[in-house]
């Protein structure tokens, strides 16, 4: 059984400290991402309510 020394303990100290603490641009990047889903879904709901548009036949090369 080993004992837990003062040095010991400062080090796990450290560990959870550095652990918990966050990068700086962390609200950043979620930012983007949250805008990023936003913009995908704002496309994908443009082109859910786009009328469907049929082929005239200009553009048919067999005729």
């Amino acid at each position: 059984m080993a004992l837990i020394t003062s040095d010991i303990a400062e080090q796990l100290d450290d560990r959870s400290m550095t652990e918990t603490t966050h990068h700086p641009l962390r609200p950043v990047f979620v930012a983007v991402f949250a805008l990023k889903i936003a913009v995908a879904s704002l496309l994908i709901g443009a082109a859910a309510f786009a009328p469907s548009v049929s082929a005239e036949g200009s553009y048919f090369v067999s005729e």
